[in-house]
């Protein structure tokens, strides 16, 4: 079953444990060598093909990591270790790398969701800005509803990229940059969102609510 086009920022039904109008939640994190870590990031830093607004896609087939063996290693093993906290299936992983991207929706998605873990934000963490619209109260013409996930370093989250969605880092900073090691999830029907919500349980412990419209600091 493959679900139809409806992009009003829920897709699919969003299970009361998720704690926000969006499919997009903090969750758990393996342990990463922070080693590891700092040797990827310094390694995507380097691009110098990025632009302020744009988005970079980075794997083991990129040239950057071909060129640094050391980098390309490191990359493997932190691709190997998430892999295996997800269950051992071989999902596709790609770093993203970017200073702030524009409001937009990632409609080639459709029936995935991200599980993302922030490598780097820089000095200042950053806002996943999300928008959802839906009847109002009356069942009446359609309101939008906006909330912001603050992403951290070290941080794991879940949502799904055909809601619109934008990422931008809470406080200018000339340092920022997020780079996130990102991994693809089956998130085609109900029952797939229920089984995604079984293994990648929502942390509301980890400032794991949104931060609404009113209350975003910029």
């Amino acid at each position: 079953m493959t679900v139809s086009h409806s992009y009003d920022g829920n897709r699919l039904p969003v299970p009361a444990i998720v704690g926000s109008a969006h499919f997009c939640y903090l969750t758990d994190a393996p342990t990463l060598d922070p080693t590891d870590v700092k040797t990827v990031v310094e390694t995507a830093k380097a691009s110098k093909t990025l632009t302020p607004w744009g988005i970079e896609v980075l794997d083991h087939q990129s040239q950057l990591f071909k060129e640094d063996p050391q980098a390309l290693e490191a990359l493997q093993r932190l691709v190997r270790k998430v892999r295996c906290f997800l269950g051992g299936r071989r999902r596709k992983a790609e770093l993203v790398v970017c200073q702030w991207t524009q409001l937009h929706v990632d409609h080639e998605f459709l029936g995935r969701a991200f599980y993302s873990i922030v490598l780097h934000t820089g000095p200042e963490p950053y806002l996943l800005y999300l928008l959802h619209t839906a009847p109002d109260k009356d069942g009446g013409s359609s309101v939008t509803h906006g909330g912001a996930l603050v992403l951290d370093a070290e941080k794991a989250f879940v949502f799904d990229p055909t809601t619109p969605h934008q990422a931008l880092p809470m406080r200018p900073h000339q340092d920022n940059l997020l780079i996130l090691l990102q991994f693809q999830l089956v998130d085609e029907t109900v029952e797939d969102r229920e089984a995604l919500l079984r293994r990648l349980v929502p942390d509301h412990a980890k400032r794991s609510e949104f931060v609404e419209d009113d209350d975003i600091p910029f």
